[in-house]
């Protein structure tokens, strides 16, 4: 993959998964974001009013969305706490793995 077809997976990586977070935490009574665009690629999971149990519902999305299951060890790994992490791990693991360029499931399926 060259480096600008890898520029472009990161982004559609990086799209999708401010939609998760989006879903997860913008509009919702307590959560502190008001829009999705407050939500960076720099922003931390905790900046953004993401809790544990955000978080748990964050992984189980992307593992939904991107077919994959990400190993414990990874989820504990503290650096995993930022959409530019997660965004790096993804396209790592799509790079290793082509089946999980699937697109996502059509939002009926869920």
């Amino acid at each position: 993959m060259n480096e600008q077809t890898q520029a472009g997976a990161r982004e559609v990586i990086q799209a999708r998964l401010k939609a998760i977070l989006e879903k997860l935490l913008v509009g919702v009574p307590g959560a502190s974001l008001r829009s999705a665009e407050e939500i960076t690629s720099q922003a931390d999971f905790a900046s953004l009013g993401l809790n544990s149990v955000d978080f748990l519902e964050f992984t189980i999305n992307v593992e939904t969305e991107f077919h994959l299951d990400v190993p414990d060890e990874v989820l504990a790994n503290t650096s995993m706490r930022s959409l530019n992490a997660w965004t790096a791990y993804l396209s790592t693991q799509q790079a290793a793995r082509p089946e999980l360029n699937a697109p996502p499931f059509p939002p009926d399926v869920r």
